[in-house]
């Protein structure tokens, strides 16, 4: 190529040098990082080969890798969810399932409270149940809302949910299997079984019998015994004399009332005793512990006219067989009347 010149100014310069036009071996090479990604005929972006992710594979992983194609079965940990997967992970589900057939157990007059925590609610609703045997199911809550007559039936929810049901005051009759439900299709459900702890009441005689109905002559003394038992029981354990409380009486007099609780926390005794019995003193004798947990003891007091009525209808009647006053007498007395 001859050299063609050019004047600029005071300086002469070869053209051909300084417009000098590349040539394709000066052009720079692709990155071998670009070589990576490949277009196949159709147009779509292959799949990355294992090499490249040699950096982030773990070598157990990589000895397990099976080259079935290209995209993610090369890489089985990699792979998609499921349908089933992903409604299991996002949709209404509960969080903690091996809570089902859990079990809570309550002291008498206590609160308790049941869990249900969901996640991915949506648009569902959580419902709660009572399920006893022998009995319908028995609808308690729908959302935040009590459905059941009950107050001591409460939904309080727990951010960010836990629809925990709440029980106040529980009694003998709450006992059963609770239901948590979700609007699902099929429902979904967990279950606790609710066990209230009721001590047993029991008002005996001096073998420690039970007592039903009890005979004193006037101007004896009355001595009852109220037995506690169960974990937890004990003091406090009023008696009442109808609905009157003993233990308030000033005006009676000769009351005595002493109560002592069982090594271990295990119950209670309370000993109740009258002197000088008189007829106005029958009548129900009560043993009650908070909650209105009770026993009730019928208490006769025969005064001498009663014993005179029944010493005349014998004459008649055949002499009784009885030990002490017992129910013998009033069926005597009423035979002969």
């Amino acid at each position: 190529m001859l050299p063609r010149y050019l004047q600029l100014g005071n300086h002469t310069v070869d053209v051909n040098t300084l417009f000098k036009v590349p040539q394709s071996d000066d052009l720079p090479q692709r990155s071998t990082h670009e070589d990576r990604r490949r277009i196949s005929i159709t147009g779509v972006s292959e799949g990355p080969r294992l090499e490249d992710f040699e950096e982030t594979v773990v070598p157990e992983q990589k000895q397990n890798v099976k080259h079935t194609g290209s995209g993610t079965g090369q890489f089985p940990w990699m792979r998609p969810r499921t349908q089933h997967e992903h409604d299991r992970r996002h949709g209404p589900h509960f969080e903690d399932e091996s809570s089902d057939n859990s079990s809570v157990t309550v002291q008498l007059g206590h609160t308790t409270h049941l869990d249900c925590r969901v996640s991915f609610l949506r648009d569902k609703t959580v419902s709660w149940l009572r399920r006893r045997p022998g009995e319908a199911p028995r609808l308690l809550t729908v959302g935040a809302h009590t459905y059941t007559g009950d107050p001591r039936y409460t939904v309080q929810f727990r951010y960010p949910g836990n629809w925990r049901l709440q029980l106040t005051n529980a009694n003998k009759s709450d006992e059963g299997l609770y239901e948590c439900q979700l609007s699902t299709h099929p429902p979904s459900v967990i279950r606790v079984y609710l066990s209230v702890n009721a001590p047993e009441v029991t008002i005996v005689d001096e073998a420690g019998r039970p007592l039903r109905e009890q005979y004193y002559e006037a101007e004896s003394t009355l001595s009852l015994r109220c037995t506690v038992r169960g974990e937890g029981a004990g003091p406090p354990i009023w008696w009442l004399h109808g609905l009157r409380p003993l233990h308030m009486d000033t005006r009676r007099g000769g009351v005595s009332v002493r109560t002592e609780r069982l090594p271990g926390g295990g119950g209670a005794d309370s000993h109740l005793r009258l002197s000088k019995l008189t007829p106005t003193d029958a009548g129900n004798y009560t043993c009650v512990l908070p909650h209105r947990h009770t026993y009730t003891v019928l208490v006769h007091v025969l005064n001498e006219e009663s014993l005179a009525e029944l010493q005349q209808g014998s004459s008649t009647c055949g002499p009784p067989t009885f030990t002490g006053l017992a129910l013998a007498v009033l069926f005597a007395l009423l035979a002969c009347s």
